[in-house]
Parts: C-alpha cells; structure tokens; sequence
C-alpha cells in the first residue's frame, strides 16, 4: 500500500474524532517498512512524520538489544495536543516480531511546539532488519 492510500485511508477512519477535534484514526492501517518510514499525515494543524526504528544494545544489560520507535509531532494547531501510535511488526512470512507504544514526552504538545514520540520494547538481536510490513494506530486529540 503506498503513503498516499495510507494517509488517505488515515483521514477516512479519522473523520468523526476531527469533526470534534480529535484525531481518533481507529483501527490500524498495515503498510510497507519503506512507506512507513516516509508517513506524512497533518491532523487538525497537528503533523506527524519522521518516523524512524532502530536497534540498539541496551548500555546496562549485556547482550540485551532494544527497538526504539521514534516520530516528530509538531503542534501548529492554537490547542494542546494528546499523540500516541501503536504499532506491530511483521516480518515476510507475516509473522509478528514486535509490538511497542510511542508518544511524546511530556505527553501534551503545547501550541506551537516540536516533540518526538519514542516507545521501545526489547528484542532479539537483528528484528529490526527482519521487519517488512508495520500496522500503525494513531490516536490523540486537542485540548484546551
């Protein structure tokens, strides 16, 4: 599935959550590894993009590796702003590698503002190379 039909089929489901400010994307869209990394979607004045995975050696545990999920949420919007994303790996066969959450910290994007999400759960070395397909759930909203 290309970005366009992805975020296209982002905005559908996100409908009724954004007539009421709320970015609710509902159930999650599955897609390439290289569409995802390139994901674009703009919410109510809320953009999130970059998003990036990566393996990395946990500096405390020996031999423990980590996958780190990170993404950019910038608030243009005159509100705050609630992201989070689920998201599960898969590897070629479809098989599930890895779920993990993601959302900024702190949780509340003030207006006019840049965050990056990061969610991390740990993994056997080499998962990351092997993912091929991602399902994504974007959920947030807009406060006051």
């Amino acid at each position: 599935m290309r970005v366009g039909v992805v975020c296209a089929a982002l905005v559908a489901a996100s409908a009724p959550a954004m007539a009421q400010g709320g970015m609710d994307l509902g159930p999650f869209a599955c897609t390439t590894i290289e569409d995802f990394l390139s994901l674009d979607a703009n919410f109510n004045g809320v953009k999130i993009n970059y998003f990036a995975i990566r393996e990395i050696a946990d500096p405390v545990v020996t031999g423990m590796f980590a996958m780190q999920v990170t993404f950019s949420v910038s608030n243009m919007s005159k509100r705050h702003a609630l992201v989070s994303a689920d998201l599960i790996l898969f590897d070629a066969q479809h098989l599930p590698l890895a779920a993990v959450s993601a959302s900024p910290f702190p949780r509340t994007g003030s207006p006019g503002t840049v965050s990056t999400a990061l969610g991390q759960t740990f993994v056997e070395p080499g998962t990351v190379a092997k993912v091929r397909l991602v399902c994504l759930r974007l959920f947030g909203g807009l406060r006051d």
